[in-house]
């Protein structure tokens, strides 16, 4: 079976066959459509151009988040904000293509009716509103240290009448930061846990001493961090380290301390962790995951120096998805501080 773009190719062929059948192949005729060829082309790609830089425009200023707020909180039913939403494409439809149209409204539009959706069924509008992957307790593990209930942001966990956390379904956001609190690894979830974040570490092809290629680890979270990389990528002009690897995380929240000694035992010669900004103007999409997680991380020096480690082999950024240029610099910072210190002696 063809598909569309085989369709098409087959179709033009056949119409050079034809032509050529009728004798009416000549040079004139392949230029004309050669020509109006390409100013479809160059046109489409001029529009997806134009709204993949509008949508990274919305992303940067904050224009879709503050839309999705005026939206989701109007005294007005939904239904009369789609209404509204339909009378702009009608508007639109008058003087603009389809695609155009498309490529305009999509990236403003759909957060908006997901908002209105999640309100309407009370569910929380948030990053990960769409995975009900719930956290998975194991019982028999639990020392009953209580640190999952205290640092819960948003306060899911209660306990039954033994002392065992219990999740509260309605209030979790599945930020994680239940699992990388726990200090024995009993909390987990469906599609991201301990051990499956840890055999992502080990499965890091780790060259040897006489190689002399460092590998330096990045957990960078998946709201803000990630994408600042993953767009430095597409611009071209911001790369980092060769050395790095990067392992995106639901939230700095969620890291487990033991990634870290597991991965410098592992013979990783530096570590950054990127989260959101903390404190009173945070922007860490999960409150205080990324607050959280760097209590944690100023606990690690004494691991560092149990390993006979310098401090500087593990470092925490805070990172804005705006940060195009500087999160790329900081894994180059840890690059050429590694440099200095020399390879981690847990390679040899």
């Amino acid at each position: 079976m063809l598909l569309t773009t085989e369709s098409a190719a087959a179709g033009t062929l056949a119409c050079f066959i034809l032509a050529g059948a009728y004798h009416r192949l000549r040079w004139t005729v392949v230029r004309k459509a050669i020509e109006g060829t390409l100013r479809v082309t160059v046109m489409m790609f001029m529009i997806l151009a134009g709204s993949t830089a509008f949508s990274q425009i919305l992303a940067y200023t904050g224009a879709s988040t503050g839309l999705v707020e005026m939206a989701a909180n109007l005294p007005v039913q939904p239904i009369l904000v789609i209404i509204v939403m339909q009378i702009i494409l009608f508007m639109l439809g008058t003087f603009m293509e389809p695609l155009s149209i498309m490529m305009l409204t999509i990236p403003i539009y759909f957060p908006i009716i997901q908002a209105l959706e999640n309100a309407r069924i009370g569910r929380a509008a948030h990053p990960r509103s769409g995975d009900l992957s719930y956290p998975i307790f194991r019982k028999e593990g639990c020392t009953q240290c209580k640190r999952c209930t205290v640092e819960c942001p948003f306060g899911a966990i209660d306990e039954d009448e033994k002392r065992f956390p219990v999740f509260n379904e309605s209030r979790c956001r599945r930020c994680g930061t239940c699992m990388g609190a726990c200090p024995v690894r009993v909390i987990s979830f469906e599609n991201y846990s301990v051990d499956s974040v840890g055999q992502q570490l080990k499965n890091v092809d780790m060259p040897d001493e006489f190689d002399e290629k460092p590998r330096i680890l990045v957990l960078a979270c998946e709201n803000d961090a990630y994408p600042a990389l993953d767009m430095a990528a597409q611009q071209g002009n911001n790369s980092y380290s060769q050395w790095a690897r990067v392992i995106p995380v639901r939230c700095l929240g969620s890291v487990n301390t033991i990634w870290v000694t597991d991965a410098l035992n592992s013979g990783y010669d530096g570590i950054v962790l990127m989260g959101c900004q903390k404190g009173d103007n945070y922007q860490c999409h999960f409150v205080k995951g990324s607050e959280m997680a760097n209590v944690r991380m100023s606990k690690v020096d004494d691991t560092l120096e149990t390993l006979n480690l310098e401090k500087e082999r593990v470092e925490t950024y805070e990172v804005a998805i705006t940060d195009i240029e500087r999160a790329p610099r900081l894994i180059n910072d840890m690059a050429e501080a590694v440099e200095k210190m020399g390879m981690s002696p847990f390679k040899f």
